[in-house]
């Protein structure tokens, strides 16, 4: 297949949520279990008492204690006319998001299963099936490799559809970060890494290369579905489109189709945590165990900025993990920048974790920082680093080190 051949359309509909089908199996169940039409006599001793889930950790909390109760009620003496032994549910407990899918569509089959069977019950009970749909997660991440070309994706939603799209690419197959896109559907394209919110009709856009692995990031829509095609661009392809598109007067303001300068380019930096290679490819930095009660450099990168052309942007991804050598103290932390390496400006607000001996506490922090302060970009390079602290001074010290996923996106435009 030759660059700029690679193509596809994906359809995407709405996601059924967990929490809708979860808060409808607790009512219809806990309305079942107390009825004597159904049965000999009621059950009050597996009430399902959890809240109604509208997070992640409430669904989860819900759905373990739906398949706990449940099984309780099957076998419990003298409700049913005999114990109902081929509904128990065998799925494990939830743990994330993918078990839970798996765990309430089971409790749904075999809860439905249960109520409809006469053997046990004295009556079939129709009025407290669960009807909500099985859980999904039809929100795809749709990955392809551009090969060194561009990207052009149509979408279009219907019948109001309200899911989100994200461009984005990876450094390292793991962390993935929003690269930019020009939107074709308005005379005054601009860049944008911005998510897509609720298209509704049909939207061309640009992915710029040169690009490798890509990844559509679809979120999840409880309406409507959206139809995405997208292909892959060569860069003969793609100076062409461009050179078409400039000489009908529209400034698309990404290359200068005459010279092949970039007007606007985007620089990607990978500065921290390298080393020996590992075997899934997560590094970390040398591990600094602090000796003052002052902030220390973990690590440090220098950026040199290219000549004749002004920052206009800049986007972090920054990881860095850090410990306390004992159970007493907590540990500070920030990331920091500065045009010079003398002066800093933080990157956000110093941090706190608390005190633990046992394990890394890891944390990504990340988006489009306007430069300010003693950092505002106007220099030759700047600096950007990692630094610890311990938080008191009763003589422990802070350990930590930078992951080698960190990035640093650079947006210029020619001067």
């Amino acid at each position: 297949m030759a660059i700029g051949d690679k193509r596809g359309t994906v359809v995407v509909g709405a996601a059924s949520t967990e929490y809708t089908l979860a808060n409808e199996i607790k009512s219809d169940y806990n309305t079942h279990i107390a009825s004597t039409t159904y049965h000999v006599a009621a059950d009050s001793t597996n009430t399902v008492g959890s809240a109604d889930s509208t997070t992640l950790a409430t669904v989860l909390t819900l759905a373990n204690e739906i398949k706990a109760d449940f099984n309780a009620h099957l076998i419990l003496s003298g409700v049913h006319r005999t114990n109902d032994v081929h509904n128990r549910v065998q799925t494990a407990d939830a743990q994330d998001a993918a078990s839970v899918y798996l765990l309430l569509n089971d409790i749904k089959a075999r809860y439905n299963d249960h109520v409809a069977n006469t053997h046990v019950h004295k009556a079939a009970d129709t009025s407290n099936t669960v009807s909500s749909a099985d859980t999904n997660n039809s929100a795809p991440n749709i990955d392809f490799n551009a090969d060194g070309g561009a990207v052009l994706v149509e979408l279009t939603g219907a019948s109001s559809w309200d899911g989100t799209v994200d461009f984005q690419s990876t450094p390292d197959g793991s962390t993935f970060y929003n690269i930019p896109y020009v939107s074709r559907n308005t005379i005054t394209p601009a860049f944008s890494v911005t998510q897509i919110s609720s298209p509704s009709t049909a939207a061309i856009y640009l992915l710029l290369g040169p690009l490798s692995q890509v990844r559509i990031a679809v979120g999840v829509g409880s309406t409507g579905t959206l139809t995405i095609v997208w292909r892959t661009i060569s860069d003969a392809q793609y100076l062409t489109m461009t050179k078409l598109l400039a000489n009908s007067g529209i400034d698309i303001g990404d290359v200068d189709v005459l010279s092949g300068t970039a007007e606007v380019i985007s620089v990607v930096h990978h500065p921290f945590g390298k080393g020996a290679l590992t075997i899934n490819g997560i590094q970390y930095s040398a591990e600094l165990t602090t000796s003052t009660d002052v902030y220390e450099v973990v690590e440090s990168a220098t950026i040199t900025q290219p000549t004749g052309y002004t920052l206009t942007e800049i986007e972090f991804g920054l990881t860095g993990r850090n410990k306390s050598s004992s159970t007493a103290e907590t540990v500070v932390f920030k990331w920091e920048a500065s045009d010079a390496g003398s002066s800093w400006t933080d990157l956000f607000a110093e941090q706190t974790h608390a005190a633990s001996a046992v394990a890394y506490e890891e944390e990504t922090w990340s988006g489009r920082f306007a430069p300010t302060g003693n950092f505002l970009g106007t220099s030759a390079s700047f600096q950007v680093r990692y630094v610890i602290k311990s938080g008191s001074a009763g003589g422990e010290t802070a350990l930590g080190s930078t992951k080698s996923s960190s990035f640093i996106i650079a947006h210029y435009r020619r001067t």
